[in-house]
């Protein structure tokens, strides 16, 4: 059986998170609640013409709270 396991143990650092679907859930609910919308696969966000990636749509959409 194949190793899976990370060569620089970054996956395997219990300190890392990562996305459950319940994050997701919450994190596209932000964007569409901001006016972006879902292209390829989830990975980009469009809104006014501008393509995001999720991190940069999520700060963006962030900012506009404030």
């Amino acid at each position: 059986m194949p190793d899976f396991s990370s060569v620089n143990k970054q996956a395997d650092d219990p300190h890392k998170t990562q996305r459950t679907s319940i994050h997701r859930y919450h994190e596209n609910s932000l964007l569409f609640s901001y006016g972006f919308k879902q292209t390829q696969y989830g990975l980009w966000w469009e809104k006014d013409g501008d393509i995001y990636g999720t991190e940069a749509a999520l700060q963006k959409a962030r900012s506009m709270r404030h």
